[in-house]
């Protein structure tokens, strides 16, 4: 038996995952003094409220290595043979090398394989449940790991942001900072790119953000799409776009979860796909 294991960045609601027998370890979000485990002491929703309640900026950190030697440990003793875990990028999180770490000291029993998927949110969630798909499909762990790796460049993941200032104090804006010099006239639109926050847009309204996002949708023929949703009242506007495209697969609308709205705040929304990319199109 394969044990798939992510971490609660990927934005995979819980019956999701418990449908497909993955295993999440969970980052730590702190508000001031108080510390939660994402998504088992607190949940998606309760983190909103209290964002809107508190005023303050949360935190996140990243899983020790002894976390994830335990969720290691678990899945052997139910009688796993091979373990894949699949983890927000490197370049956002210390996830990966944590999970790296404690991955070492198993290669003895049965193999381990960690994998930065270079995404975050249903980027990075939609690698996750292909590689339970595949797992499914009584594939060797080696052929789950390379098809996933192939599957990497695939993976496309937009987002309009509200506030920057989220993702400046997390330090996690990346090459998007060329955006703040101007970001009170504009809607900035920004991109998954090797792992990293990256400038794609300058929009003037944010009706036309949504519409930017939703083109990138058309521009291909996508066969996964997720509307991720940071608090945002436009949510279904773009869910209601994307379903006029006549595409291949219904869009779905999932939750934010804390780690990724830690960082981009409320009033962010995400447009993640699994698409081949095409000359000229998607990104």
């Amino acid at each position: 038996m394969i044990k798939i294991i992510t971490d609660s960045a990927c934005d995979i609601p819980d019956e999701l995952l418990g449908s497909n027998n993955i295993d999440m370890v969970p980052l730590t979000i702190r508000f001031g003094n108080q510390e939660f485990k994402d998504r088992v002491e607190l949940s998606t929703s309760k983190f909103w409220d209290m964002l809107d309640d508190k005023g303050i900026m949360p935190q996140t950190s990243a899983p020790s290595p002894g976390d994830f030697q335990q969720t290691f440990d678990k899945a052997v003793s139910q009688g796993a043979t091979g373990i894949l875990c699949l983890t927000i990028s490197s370049g956002l999180s210390a996830t990966y090398q944590s999970a790296l770490t404690a991955s070492q000291g198993f290669q003895d029993s049965v193999p381990v394989i960690v994998v930065d998927t270079q995404n975050v949110s249903m980027g990075e969630g939609i690698l996750v449940l292909k590689a339970a798909e595949l797992v499914a499909q009584k594939l060797e762990i080696e052929e789950v790991h390379r098809q996933i790796l192939n599957s990497r460049n695939d993976i496309h993941v937009f987002a309009v942001i509200d506030d920057l200032e989220f993702l400046r104090r997390g330090g996690r804006i990346g090459g998007a900072s060329a955006f703040l010099g101007s970001v009170l006239s504009i809607k900035p639109v920004v991109v998954v790119k090797n792992g990293r926050i990256e400038p794609e847009s300058k929009q003037r309204t944010r009706t036309r953000a949504v519409d930017y996002l939703a083109g990138k949708a058309a521009t291909c023929s996508p066969i996964k799409v997720y509307v991720a949703n940071g608090r945002s009242e436009d949510a279904g506007v773009l869910v209601k776009k994307l379903s006029t495209l006549d595409l291949p697969i219904k869009p779905e609308l999932v939750e934010l979860s804390a780690v990724v709205g830690s960082h981009v705040g409320p009033g962010s929304l995400g447009l993640c796909m699994e698409a081949q990319k095409k000359e000229g199109h998607v990104a």
